[in-house]
């Protein structure tokens, strides 16, 4: 699988016959941010408070603001949540039907252009502001498959740092590949979502 590392010890403590590890970091930054309308009088973090922030159930984004909001003088228990379909919340924020939502920065910025709306007319608060210590995206496998096929993670591993290296150095041809999983994807709006995505979150040298 591909995902967030920064709540795998929360899922193994609720999952210990399916416990999974992370074997391969892709992004060293973490994404996550609330993305807020400033028609909302939002400008700083405390401005939530009072606020509609829509976010979908289980989301890292929505799960890791507590500790954000806590860290950046917020009262989570003044904030309300819309739980939505991740597909839908930025068409809502674009709407206006609610203040914020808790997101990946990039994705939901791209969204709002596409719509036709303004990114000048809404602020970002990343998380990794207060918690520079995130994460952000990577493979992880079962421990089972850990134990039972290792030379398989081993091959993919290096196949998909070859193939990031690769997409890095040609990203046009990279994002051309997911026409052939699907034929209506928006190529240029990918372009920009792999290079935003990319520079926020590959941040070391290392990577």
């Amino acid at each position: 699988g591909f995902a967030d590392p920064n709540l795998l010890l929360q899922y193994n403590a609720k999952n210990p016959d399916a416990k999974v590890t992370m074997v391969l970091l892709l992004h060293d930054g973490s994404q996550s941010a609330v993305v807020a309308r400033k028609a909302s009088g939002i400008t700083s973090p405390k401005d939530l408070e009072g606020k509609k922030i829509a976010g979908a159930a289980g989301d890292n984004s929505r799960m890791l603001f507590p500790i954000y909001a806590k860290l950046a003088g917020v009262d989570a228990s003044k904030v309300e949540w819309a739980t939505v379909q991740p597909q839908i919340k930025d068409t809502l924020l674009s709407q206006g039907n609610v203040d914020a939502v808790a997101t990946l920065e990039p994705t939901t910025l791209l969204a709002l252009k596409k719509y036709g709306a303004n990114p000048d007319d809404y602020v970002s608060f990343r998380y990794s502001k207060y918690m520079p210590e995130l994460l952000g995206t990577g493979v992880i496998v079962s421990e089972r498959t850990i134990k039972e096929r290792p030379e398989i993670i081993r091959e993919f591993v290096t196949a998909t740092i070859e193939g990031m290296k690769y997409s890095l150095a040609h990203p046009k041809e990279a994002v051309a590949t997911l026409s052939a999983l699907d034929p209506l994807v928006d190529l240029d709006n990918e372009a920009a979502r792999f290079r935003l995505g990319n520079d926020m979150a590959m941040s070391s040298p290392d990577l």
